[in-house]
C-alpha cells in the first residue's frame, strides 16, 4: 500500500516543526532520503517524543523516572541510529521517517497520547520555568488565561510547552490554533474549524458548528497571535466557553481579550543579573536571559565558548536586548562573524544588525525592526503619536512627566493618560509599581520611538518640552530642599536621575 508523509511548518516560531504522518494501515510512513532498517528501542522512542516537545535532558529525566546519564545515553543511541549530529536535527530525521506519534489521530496512540497538533520544539523552553507553572496552575483554576507581553517575549514557546506539559489533562486533546498567518478578522473560526477538522454547514454559522461539535468535548484550544483579530477572537472565545462547559482556552496576544472570566498573565523578559561583578561563568548561566543567548549561540557556532572573559561582554548584550528571547536568539546568530565586545558596542545600531531571523519564520519575527513594527501598525493613530513623543523619555517617567511633556498629543478629545494606559494594555509601555508608579519603554523600544519622533519631526518640540517640566521640577526640588528628610528629597529625584542628565546634554547641544 502506498505510503504518504504530510508536513506542516509551524506558523511563526523559529525552531518549531510539526509532522502527520499517515499510512492506511497504521504503519509509520519512512521516506527515501531515510534508511528504512531504524530500529529504536521503546524508551529510545520514548525519550525521542519528549525531545521532539524540546525538553531538556533534566526534563526528560524527570517525566520517565530516569537518571540523566541514562536519558543522556538514550539520545547518544537516537542519534547514532538516525545519523543525526544534533537533536534538532534527529527530530527532523525522525519527523522523515514517520518515527513520532501521529499526533492528529482521534485513535489512540501505543502510548496513549491523546490527539493534538502541537508542533516539534526543536529548541528547548530556557528560563521559564516559573512562568510554566503559574500558567499551569491558572488553567487549573480558570477556563480561560491569557499570555500577555511585548513583542518577541516568547509567548508562543510558553503556550506550547503548557500545551505540552497538559497534553493527558484532556481526553480529546489539546489544538494549536494560530492567528498569525491570516489578515482579515473574519477568517479566525474558518482557523479555528480546519485545525479541528470541522466543516462549515450551509445556512448555518461557523461558530454554531464549532460550538456544536465541541460541546461534548474536553480539550485545551491555543488560540495564538490574536492581538490583530483581538474583537473577533474575543467573541469567538465567549461563546466557546458558555456554551461549551469542559473546553479551556489558552491564548496569546500582546493586548488580552477583555472579556468576563479571562485571567491575564504576563509574560516578562527573561531574567537578568543587575551586575556582573563577582559573576561566574555558573551562576550567570542560571540567568535565563544569558542561559539562551549561550545556548543560541552554542548552536549557531560550535566553536562558540561562554568562559570567564565572554561573561561581561554576553551580559552587557542581554541587558541591552531587555532580555527579549527573540532579541537575544537574533543577537546568538551573530557569534560565528562577530567578536563578542564587536557585537555588544554594535547594537548601537540594532535595528541594522539583528536581522538574522529564520528563513521560515513570519517576516515580522525575521528582525528586531519588523516586529516592533507590527506591534506599531496596529496602534491609533493617537497612539502611534504618542508611543513617538513618550521615546524621548530616558529611565522612565511618572503620568505627570507624560501629560506635561506629550499634552499636545490628542486631537479629538482623549487624555494622555488614557493613551498610555492603552499602551500598557498593549505590551509597549511598562509599568513599574513602588510607591510611585513609573512608566517605561524597554531600551529597543525606545530606539524605535526615537526613529519614529525623528521621522515625525517632532524631535525638538518634544526635546524642548521635556526641558521645560525637568527644569521645573528641578527647581520645584531646590525649593524644597533642607525641609524635612534629605533620604526621602533624594529619593523623589532619583527616579529622574537619567531624565535630568538626557535634558542637561539637549541644552548643552543647543546652547
Amino acid at each position: 500500500m502506498q505510503k504518504t508523509t504530510t508536513k506542516t511548518a509551524a506558523a511563526k516560531d523559529s525552531g518549531f516543526f510539526s509532522v502527520t504522518s499517515t499510512k492506511p494501515d497504521g504503519g509509520a510512513a519512512q521516506t527515501s532520503n531515510t534508511p528504512k532498517d531504524i530500529l529504536l528501542t521503546k524508551r529510545e522512542r520514548d525519550v525521542l517524543e519528549l525531545m521532539a516537545f524540546g525538553l531538556s535532558n533534566k526534563e526528560i529525566a524527570q517525566r520517565l523516572g530516569l537518571g540523566r546519564r541514562t536519558v543522556e545515553t538514550h539520545i547518544d543511541h537516537v542519534l547514532s541510529k538516525l545519523n543525526a549530529p544534533t537533536r534538532t536535527r534527529a527530530v527532523v530525521e525522525a519527523s522523515r521517517a514517520g518515527l513520532l506519534t501521529d499526533r492528529t489521530s482521534d485513535a489512540t496512540s501505543p502510548r496513549d497520547e491523546p490527539p493534538n497538533n502541537l508542533p516539534f520544539a526543536l529548541t528547548p523552553l530556557v528560563g521559564r520555568e516559573t512562568d510554566l507553572a503559574e500558567a499551569q496552575t491558572l488553567l487549573f483554576n480558570n477556563r480561560l488565561v491569557t499570555l500577555s507581553g511585548s513583542g518577541g517575549v516568547g509567548k508562543t514557546r510558553l503556550a506550547l510547552r503548557v500545551g505540552v506539559d497538559l497534553l493527558h489533562s484532556y481526553s480529546n486533546g489539546v489544538w494549536f490554533c494560530d492567528f498569525s498567518p491570516i489578515v482579515e478578522a473574519g477568517l479566525a473560526a474558518s482557523v479555528v474549524a480546519k485545525v479541528l477538522s470541522i466543516r462549515e454547514q450551509q445556512g448555518r454559522p461557523l461558530i454554531d458548528t464549532i460550538v456544536h461539535v465541541l460541546k461534548g468535548r474536553r480539550a485545551l484550544i491555543i488560540l495564538d497571535n490574536c492581538e490583530h483579530v483581538l474583537d473577533t477572537a474575543a467573541e469567538l472565545t465567549d461563546e466557546i466557553l458558555h456554551q461549551c462547559p469542559n473546553i479551556r482556552i489558552l491564548a496569546t496576544s500582546r493586548q488580552a481579550l477583555g472579556i468576563v472570566g479571562e485571567v491575564v498573565q504576563r509574560v516578562p523578559s527573561l531574567a537578568l543579573p543587575n551586575k556582573t561583578e563577582g559573576l561566574t561563568v555558573d551562576r550567570a548561566t542560571r540567568y535565563g536571559a544569558i542561559a539562551l543567548f549561550v545556548d543560541r549561540a552554542q548552536a549557531a557556532d560550535t566553536r562558540f565558548a561562554f568562559d570567564k572573559e565572554a561573561v561581561p561582554h554576553v551580559v552587557e548584550i542581554c541587558q541591552r536586548l531587555d532580555g527579549i528571547p527573540l532579541a537575544l536568539e537574533l543577537a546568538a546568530t551573530r557569534v560565528s562573524a562577530v567578536a563578542l565586545p564587536k557585537l555588544a558596542k554594535s547594537l548601537d545600531d540594532r535595528f541594522a544588525i539583528l536581522t538574522a531571523g529564520s528563513r521560515t519564520a513570519f517576516p515580522r519575527h525575521k528582525t528586531l525592526a519588523a516586529l516592533i513594527d507590527w506591534s506599531y501598525g496596529l496602534l491609533l493613530p493617537a497612539e502611534q503619536r504618542l508611543f513617538a513623543r513618550l521615546g524621548i523619555f530616558a529611565g522612565g517617567f511618572s503620568v505627570e512627566a507624560a501629560t506635561a511633556v506629550c499634552s499636545d498629543v490628542p486631537t479629538s478629545g482623549e487624555s494622555v493618560s488614557d493613551l498610555l494606559f492603552a499602551l500598557v494594555d498593549k505590551s509597549l509601555v511598562t509599568v513599574t509599581s513602588g510607591r510611585l508608579e513609573r512608566y517605561g519603554l524597554l531600551e529597543s523600544t525606545r530606539a524605535f520611538a526615537l526613529e519614529k519622533l525623528k521621522e515625525n519631526g517632532d524631535w525638538d518640540i518634544a526635546a524642548r518640552r521635556r526641558s521645560e517640566y525637568f527644569l521645573a521640577q528641578a527647581q520645584a526640588a531646590d525649593a524644597r530642599y533642607g525641609i524635612g528628610s534629605t533620604a526621602q528629597w533624594l529619593a523623589d529625584i532619583d527616579g529622574d536621575l537619567e531624565n535630568y542628565r538626557a535634558t542637561l546634554e539637549w541644552a548643552l547641544t543647543e546652547s
